[in-house]
């Protein structure tokens, strides 16, 4: 999905074009794609998933130049869910499927966005969900050759953790992210109860085979868990907290910047540099 609204005028649009071409070259003979170009209307390169063969991949540079003009507002909704239509024909249930989102900006009904991508997720497709991977024009060159080769080398998708017989859980992130060789997964979260001496996981392995494994649990004390994962905790509740927009999780950031030390979205910290001879003083925190 490129964007092609009137914000990207100029080089950010010429960069992208060059990105997407030289990205195409990297498709393996059995990928498919397609390309979806749109501003307040959306165009496909066609009307289905394409074999990467040199022909429709010679096709697709010579539409992509031919078709990519920057004009026009931004609608990003109605080309996603065309993008999300394009995986439910059964032949796209032997690949792990992902949408590519380039754009410059933001647009007015971002949660609405989010929340269809998040109902896609959770009301359980006919196909593997797509993994959408979004990000701007910065270093765009860079950063689809790193996408695309994360792409290409998921060992694992759709993983899931048998059940852990405890109280209570709460995993970051809530929904578990694809395992492969350029992005390594970690899981983190707090629960009460006794943890089970091992973990069964679940997924699809890259061939779209079953894959199981039962992870044997080991236990440090003398690492403080809490402490390193905090920020990355409060910046996956901070997601929430705006996308639900929860007053009650923007208080749960709050204390937990305060309790941790560490500046949220929420709060604010005053650092005081401390003169010779003298004891530092303590960090004085300010509830925003």
């Amino acid at each position: 999905m490129v964007d092609i609204s009137g914000s990207m005028k100029g080089s950010p649009l010429e960069n992208t074009k060059n990105a997407l071409i030289a990205s195409l070259s990297h498709l393996n003979p059995q990928d498919t794609f397609n390309i979806i170009a749109f501003n307040e209307e959306f165009r496909l390169f066609s009307i289905s998933m394409e074999p990467a063969t040199v022909e429709a991949r010679l096709s697709a540079t010579n539409w992509v130049e031919a078709t990519c003009f920057a004009n026009g507002g931004t609608n990003m909704l109605n080309p996603l869910t065309q993008a999300m239509k394009l995986f439910q024909n059964p032949t796209a249930s032997y690949s792990i499927p992902l949408i590519f989102l380039i754009t410059d900006g933001t647009v007015e009904n971002e949660r609405q966005i989010c929340n269809f991508v998040e109902s896609y997720v959770s009301n359980g497709q006919p196909v593997c969900t797509p993994r959408l991977c979004t990000f701007g024009v910065d270093s765009i060159v860079f950063r689809m050759q790193r996408l695309f080769r994360t792409a290409s080398s998921v060992i694992v998708s759709d993983i899931t953790l048998g059940s852990l017989g405890l109280d209570s859980v709460e995993l970051f992130p809530s929904y578990i992210p694809d395992l492969s060789l350029e992005s390594p997964l970690m899981i983190s979260g707090t629960c009460n109860g006794t943890f089970p001496e091992s973990v069964k996981v679940t997924g699809i392995l890259a061939d779209m085979t079953k894959f199981e494994v039962d992870l044997p649990v080991q236990r440090k004390k003398d690492i403080q868990l809490t402490n390193v994962l905090a920020k990355r905790h409060m910046e996956l509740i901070t997601s929430q907290a705006w996308l639900l927009e929860s007053t009650e999780l923007e208080e749960k950031v709050s204390k937990m910047s305060i309790q941790l030390k560490i500046p949220s979205e929420y709060t604010c910290m005053v650092l005081v540099e401390n003169g010779v001879g003298k004891k530092a003083p303590e960090p004085v925190l300010i509830k925003g």
